[in-house]
């Protein structure tokens, strides 16, 4: 759950976003699914945009079962949260995708970005060695190249070692590697690590 909750939009936009929408007097069903990220139909979508709420437009962009022309709309859209949810949703055209980058700069898209299991880890490598999100970004994507690993594992902050140990995707030989980290914070999300769970139940 630690590392679902890293993954998808934060807390804010589904607070904000059910706030908004209880004041609407939206469907509970309907604010349920879409503030946990749920299959939505077409005309349900329609009618969320209609509002032009901000959260609750990034968290249509983020949603996978939003259309591939409506993604293609919001990542054009003017508002940089929303082109974060489109950054961030693992099924957007990867070229939409690709096109949200911006190569050898840091942004905030760009972390989003970093995040996406999607992007190529050739892209991924690129955008590291370019500087274009932070380290704590990747770490959080399951398929975060093992390049970005290591530096995490030798070189990472906190933020960065946590997210990396609580991520499936981590390497057996890494997650040695990163029994050796004196911090507890690390050493819990190593525990919590859903590909190793069995392995430190037996510690």
């Amino acid at each position: 759950m630690l590392f679902l909750i890293s993954c998808n939009s934060p807390p804010l936009y589904r607070s904000r976003a059910e706030d908004f929408l209880q004041a609407q007097e939206m469907e509970p069903d309907l604010i349920s699914r879409l503030t946990d990220g749920n299959p939505l139909e077409s005309s349900e979508i329609e009618r969320l945009l209609a509002f032009g709420n901000m959260a609750v437009t990034h968290l249509v962009a983020a949603n996978t079962s939003t259309p591939e022309p409506v993604l293609r709309q919001l990542a054009k859209h003017r508002n940089r949260e929303v082109r974060i949810g489109v950054a961030i949703n693992e099924a957007a055209p990867l070229e939409v995708l690709l096109d949200l980058r911006s190569p050898g700069r840091y942004s905030t898209v760009g972390c989003a970005l970093a995040r996406n299991s999607r992007v190529p880890q050739k892209v991924l490598v690129e955008m590291y060695r370019r500087g274009e999100a932070t380290l704590s970004c990747f770490a959080n994507n399951r398929r975060c190249p093992r390049t970005v690993m290591v530096e995490i594992v030798r070189k990472g902050d906190g933020v960065a070692r946590t997210g990396l140990a609580i991520n499936p995707g981590l390497p057996p030989d890494l997650y040695r590697e990163m029994r050796k980290i004196p911090s507890d914070r690390v050493q819990g999300y190593l525990d919590a690590n859903p590909a190793y769970k069995d392995t430190s139940d037996q510690d």
